[in-house]
């Protein structure tokens, strides 16, 4: 490229920046260092990418196929039955044996990508449907969001959240439609989003604030029914996996994880820096954030749709329970939404902006020393990651500045009104 091509392409990207300047810091951002944790990983071996991903480098996509290895117990298996059905299904589309494959197989590393691919695909195109951005856009975006770092975690661990995310997307473009059966289709993906991870439940709040109550009954019951008729063909019933869960989530949430983003863990995480037990004082934050998400989403009429999904993905990613970091792909349904607007930056929209790129960049991982720090709860490793301090510290910011926006908005303004 010439001197000339080359000031005509900044020239571009300038304007560009002024048009559409939230769309364009992201994009750039999360694009760039895409790039340079790629050429950091080459130039190392490998070692900078493997720092972003899971820290047990025997596991690689062991989510995917420990589904494929085992009959599904309720006193070891955290996911609820419908996922492994779905996996038995995809079993018996494969040449080899019943529970044999695996990522040494490779059959089962061309199962693995052709199986990904589709999914992510249908994740692209479902997305680019509410988008209106321009193709170039639409790519660029797609290229950051498959680039970005809960999703090239999510790649790794081979984890089927990215079935959930698709199935909730399409809970959230027709749930509520005109059409009664297109509304039924709706709650029907929703139920296969709660059937593969539970905690995408709280989108049905959407139709308690619509204040169509007849609608989130109908709802209730087939995502319900979704949830449980699965396990018939268990061993084992409803309520001891739900006492599992529940004990499994209560064990996690004493430990603190390197990889785990809920806000739970992220505050317990500075306690050891400062060596203060701040585990009770975090479980009351997150409980008080979770409970001003609900609030807000059933009350505030005046909240933008972006911020509704960003409040719903708040309450199920850092209130409840614990959260890897693939977790952080359910804030994309909010995050496609707020870049698609093409206002100008303020400082309200430069913090949400900042949220959201510390959540999903893929930014070169730097471990520090501290004890007490696991994984998943097992082997002490003592160490904790920057960048998972930073993508917990921007779930927190996001459901923080969302309460402050709210309270300027409908108390502070109203007041200095008054005063003037």
């Amino acid at each position: 490229m010439d001197v000339h091509g080359l000031s005509n392409y900044l020239s571009r990207y300038d304007r560009y920046r002024q048009e559409k300047p939230i769309k364009c810091y992201f994009l750039t951002v999360v694009l760039l260092f895409a790039i340079l944790t790629g050429i950091a990983g080459v130039l190392t071996g490998g070692e900078a990418i493997w720092r972003i991903l899971f820290q047990i480098r025997t596991a690689t996509w062991s989510d995917f196929y420990s589904s494929f290895h085992s009959t599904y117990n309720i006193t070891t298996d955290i996911y609820p039955p419908l996922g492994q059905t779905i996996f038995l299904l995809l079993d018996n589309l494969s040449y080899v044996a019943p529970g044999q494959l695996s990522v040494t197989h490779l059959f089962g590393i061309v199962f693995y990508t052709l199986f990904f691919s589709v999914v992510y695909l249908a994740l692209i195109f479902r997305l680019r449907k509410v988008n209106t951005s321009s193709v170039k856009e639409k790519i660029l975006l797609s290229l950051a969001l498959v680039l970005s770092l809960p999703s090239l975690y999510c790649l790794e661990r081979g984890n089927i959240l990215p079935v959930a995310l698709l199935c909730l997307c399409l809970y959230l473009s027709y749930y509520d439609s005109e059409n009664r059966w297109v509304r039924i289709c709706a709650y029907i993906c929703l139920g296969f989003s709660v059937g593969f991870k539970i905690y995408p439940v709280v989108f049905s709040l959407l139709i308690l604030r619509q204040r169509r109550y007849q609608e989130f009954i109908l709802c209730a019951i087939i995502v319900a029914g979704m949830f449980l008729l699965p396990y018939c063909f268990t061993q084992g019933g409803f309520i001891e996996h739900m006492q599992f869960i529940f004990g499994f989530a209560g064990e996690h949430q004493s430990n603190v994880s390197y990889d785990h983003i809920n806000i739970v863990n992220i505050l317990c995480c500075f306690g050891l820096v400062i060596n203060y037990d701040l585990h009770t004082v975090a479980q009351i934050f997150a409980y008080a954030v979770g409970l001003i998400m609900i609030i807000l989403v059933l009350w505030d009429k005046a909240l933008e749709k972006w911020k509704i999904y960003a409040c719903l993905a708040v309450l199920a990613i850092g209130c409840i329970g614990f959260r890897p970091v693939y977790a952080i792909m359910f804030f994309i349904p909010a995050l496609v939404l707020f870049l698609d607007n093409n206002r100008g930056l303020n400082s309200i929209d430069l913090v949400y902006l900042i949220c959201f790129i510390v959540m999903f960049t893929p930014f070169l991982q730097i471990f520090f020393e501290i004890d007490g720090v696991s994984v998943v709860g097992s082997a002490t490793i003592g160490k904790m990651g920057i960048t998972t301090l930073l993508e917990g510290l921007g779930i927190i910011l996001m459901g923080v500045t969302i309460i402050y926006e709210f309270l300027r908005g409908h108390f502070f303004t109203h007041k200095d009104e008054e005063t003037v």
